[in-house]
């Protein structure tokens, strides 16, 4: 979503500050033309010298506002914005739903509590879902600063695309006229791959001609845990593709006859909303914003049942490909009008300029 909003907005003299590694997005936001600075955290230990790069970059970079995404992200923009030189607002932007706090950990969860006790000095609270607010607000965040900005879409590049959903099955050694539900999410508690799994065990028995591609960062054949646990429920393993990290997900998404996302806890699922651009039906569990998001373009069941899951995929399956597409009309149709990046990133201008107090939008555009 950040890259997304920096491609949109091309906010002069912006710059960002990753407080591990660039990662995987580092290089595509520096094409860009946005510069990206790495502290390199990987533990307590690295803090002290990151804090005193994080001190040099604030001086150098002179910023009129510091934006922090997720938590550790936020709570650091705090601490950029007070070596700065006179009072720079601070805007946090939290991104997920405090649904299964458990699940996070226990450094993380520290930090979340750090961030609540810490929030009235933010300027704004960014969510991106009214569920995601309301959680936040009843754990401890500053309700007061609370404003609600969905994710956005570019429905470009999600889209329905017959030739990459050829040229994905070929390369994926699975039919051209196969079924496919599929499900990208990195392996992490809260995605509930188990969930996912188990569902699709009953849904192979159901429709036998029906694949499950998994793709998400650790999400590979050399994850030993997923390895046992598609042995376990009896799932062949010629049905199963686990790609990893896919780098572009628009082309793979396009193969999909049924996204899936089994989740526990989401705030505004972005795998929700790309399948539905790209004109694919959904299943998803009901968290966070999801019901909002979907409207009719597929179906919502609840957290952690594997059986009223796979039922609904079976449902979507079976009703044949006409019904599938004009699931994924409505799908694409609702995202285009409600969700598209256009109108959400000129909603963070607006923002911005609002907090500066400038009349012009920012940017290029």
């Amino acid at each position: 979503m950040l890259l997304k909003l920096l491609i949109r907005l091309r906010p002069a003299g912006a710059a960002v500050v990753s407080l591990k590694d660039a990662g995987s997005y580092g290089s595509r936001i520096q094409e860009v033309g946005v510069p990206v600075h790495a502290l390199g955290i990987r533990g307590p230990a690295q803090i002290p010298m990151a804090a005193v790069t994080l001190r040099r970059l604030v001086r150098e970079i002179r910023p009129d506002l510091v934006h922090g995404w997720m938590y550790h992200g936020s709570v650091a923009a705090l601490a950029a914005a007070a070596v700065g030189r006179g009072r720079i607002p601070v805007v946090w932007n939290i991104r997920q739903s405090l649904g299964a706090l458990h699940a996070e950990r226990r450094m993380t969860r520290g930090v979340i509590r750090l961030a609540a006790a810490l929030s009235s000095r933010a300027t704004s609270i960014v969510y991106n879902a009214t569920a995601s607010a309301a959680q936040h607000a009843a754990f401890g965040f500053a309700a007061g600063r609370s404003v609600i900005l969905p994710n956005g879409f570019d429905t470009d590049r999600y889209r329905p695309d017959g030739a990459a959903r050829l040229r994905v099955r070929a390369e994926l050694g699975i039919p051209a006229d196969a079924l496919i539900v599929g499900l990208v999410g990195r392996w992490h508690p809260v995605k509930d791959h188990g969930t996912f799994v188990r569902a699709a065990s009953i849904m192979g028995r159901q429709v036998p001609e029906c694949f499950f591609v998994l793709a998400g960062s650790g999400v590979t054949a050399g994850n030993e845990a997923l390895r046992q646990l598609i042995e376990s429920v009896g799932l062949p393993p010629d049905r199963v593709r686990l790609l990893g990290n896919v780098k572009d997900t628009a082309p793979l998404t396009a193969s999909f006859d049924v996204a899936a996302c089994s989740s526990i806890s989401e705030a505004f699922p972005n795998v929700l909303g790309e399948a539905m651009a790209t004109g694919v039906p959904c299943v998803c569990t009901d968290v966070g914003d999801a019901r909002r998001i979907l409207g009719e373009a597929g179906a919502i069941v609840q957290p952690g049942r594997p059986q009223e899951f796979a039922q609904a995929c079976v449902e979507i399956l079976r009703a044949g490909e006409g019904h599938r597409r004009l699931l994924g009309e409505r799908g694409r149709a609702r995202i285009i009008d409600q969700f598209s990046i256009g109108a959400v990133a000129d909603q963070y201008s607006e923002l911005y300029c609002r907090i500066l107090a400038t009349p012009s939008r920012l940017g290029s555009e």
